[in-house]
C-alpha cells in the first residue's frame, strides 16, 4: 500500500489586495501541523500546486516538521499545476456579471455587515452554477477542472512506490475532487465536502499497486486544537 496525504493550505489573506498569500495565522496553522507530523510521518516526496499559498504551506509545514531537529529532513519536492484551485473570481463573475470588476465585488463585500458570510453566499451560488455547467463563458469549465485534477492524482498514483508517502499541499476544490474520485461521489456532494475542509486540515488516501483507491480519513485538524490555534475555513 502507498498513501497520499492531502493538506489544504493554511488561511489565506481574505480581503487583502493579494489573496494568494498565507496570513500569519495560516503560517502558524501549517507550522503546527508540521510539528505534529514529526515522528509520525515519513514523507517520500512533497508536492504542491503552483499557487503561492500552496507553496508557502509546504515550506511552512516543512519548517515545523524540522523544528528543533538536529538533522533536517528534505524530501524531494515538485510543483504540479494540476492541483491549483479553480479561478474563484472568474466563477463568481460569470454567475454575477456585476462583480466582473474585483473592485466592485470588494466594495460590495466591505459594505455588508459580514463580508465573509456575504462572500460565502455568493461563492456557493456561483459554484453551483459552475458545476451544473450553466454557462460556456468560464475561463475553465468544471469538466476541464475535474479532468486536470484527476489527471494529476492518477499521475501521483502511477509514480508512487509501494509503501511510499506523498504529501500534497493543495486547496479545497482539488482536494474535494480527489475525494470524489476515491469515493464515487457526485460533483455536488464532493463540493459539500469542500465546504467542510478546514485550513491546514489533513485527509488521507491509500491505494495498492492495482490503483484501488480508498479514503482512510478526512479533514483532520487536531493539531489546531492541541496547539490552541484558531480553526478557519476560508
Amino acid at each position: 500500500m502507498a498513501e497520499i496525504i492531502l493538506i489544504r493550505h493554511g488561511q489565506a489573506s481574505f480581503g487583502k489586495e493579494n489573496y494568494d498569500l498565507l496570513s500569519p495565522l495560516g503560517e502558524k496553522q501549517c507550522f503546527e501541523l508540521g510539528k505534529t507530523h514529526k515522528g509520525h510521518l515519513e514523507p517520500s516526496r512533497l508536492v504542491s500546486g503552483t499557487l503561492v499559498r500552496q507553496q508557502q504551506s509546504l515550506s511552512t509545514w516543512l519548517d515545523g516538521f524540522n523544528h528543533n531537529s538536529a538533522k533536517k529532513v528534505e524530501p524531494p519536492s515538485q510543483k504540479m499545476a494540476n492541483f491549483n484551485e479553480f479561478d474563484t473570481e472568474d466563477v463568481i463573475a460569470v454567475a454575477f456579471p456585476e462583480f466582473e470588476s474585483r473592485e466592485n465585488m470588494m466594495r460590495y463585500l466591505m459594505e455588508s455587515d459580514n463580508p465573509k458570510k456575504t462572500f460565502h453566499k455568493l461563492y456557493q451560488k456561483a459554484v453551483q452554477k459552475w458545476v451544473a455547467g450553466e454557462s460556456n463563458a468560464y475561463a475553465e469549465s468544471f469538466q476541464v477542472f475535474n479532468d486536470r485534477v484527476v489527471m494529476g492524482l492518477n499521475s501521483l498514483i502511477k509514480t508512487s512506490e509501494p509503501g511510499s508517502s506523498t504529501v500534497l499541499f493543495s486547496s479545497g476544490g482539488p482536494i474535494a475532487l480527489c475525494l470524489q474520485h476515491a469515493l464515487g461521489l457526485s460533483s455536488q456532494n464532493a463540493f459539500a465536502l469542500n465546504e467542510a475542509l478546514a485550513n491546514s486540515s489533513v485527509s488521507r488516501l491509500v491505494f495498492n499497486q492495482s490503483g484501488n483507491l480508498n479514503l482512510s480519513y478526512f479533514n483532520g485538524f487536531a493539531h489546531l486544537n492541541f496547539s490552541n490555534t484558531k480553526i478557519t475555513y476560508r
